[in-house]
């Protein structure tokens, strides 16, 4: 739990939200957030640094040495299509990237164990799809990442390329 949210013997050890920070101080899951909260990464910020070391590496190998083993004709004299082309798919792939790895994956946010779900039977629980680490009952589709510690509606995977899972923020 997040060193904002306090536990208090009045509230049985459920975790009171302080409304006046804003709420990526109070996150519970194990993502991490950057430039006060506008950029979220997933658990594994390293593995997607090194992603990225090695996406640059392997297109600068590229460069060095595929163009100047094409043929030149007529049409490309000097070559510099392929490192047009190459460079314009490089920053595409980069930009989609950034984008999967910093954005959210469709984090369904946790809730404090309420007297009535505790009090409810487990066969009861797993039919409504409860997640007893959220706290939630899941919408269709939804799984709890073990790597995130959060639930992420469509759940796919989780992506060790970019750190963050993969769901229904950031799939397509």
């Amino acid at each position: 739990s997040s060193s904002y949210a306090r536990r208090t013997p009045s509230n049985h050890g459920q975790i009171i939200y302080d409304p006046s920070l804003p709420r990526y101080l109070q996150w519970r899951g194990r993502q991490k957030f950057y430039n006060n909260g506008r950029i979220m990464f997933g658990p594994n910020v390293k593995q997607f640094f090194l992603t990225l070391v090695l996406t640059v590496v392997s297109w600068g190998a590229f460069l060095g040495i595929v163009p100047d083993n094409i043929p030149l004709n007529e049409w490309t004299e000097k070559g510099w299509e392929v490192y047009l082309a190459s460079g314009v798919l490089f920053f595409m792939m980069v930009v989609s990237l950034l984008l999967t790895a910093t954005s959210d994956p469709g984090i369904i946010p946790r809730k404090s164990a309420s007297s009535l779900v505790s009090s409810m039977p487990l066969e009861l629980k797993e039919r409504m799809n409860y997640c007893p680490t959220c706290h939630i009952i899941k919408p269709a589709r939804t799984k709890h990442c073990r790597q995130s510690d959060c639930c992420i509606r469509r759940f796919d995977h989780h992506c060790p390329w970019t750190g963050n899972s993969v769901g229904e923020g950031n799939y397509r």
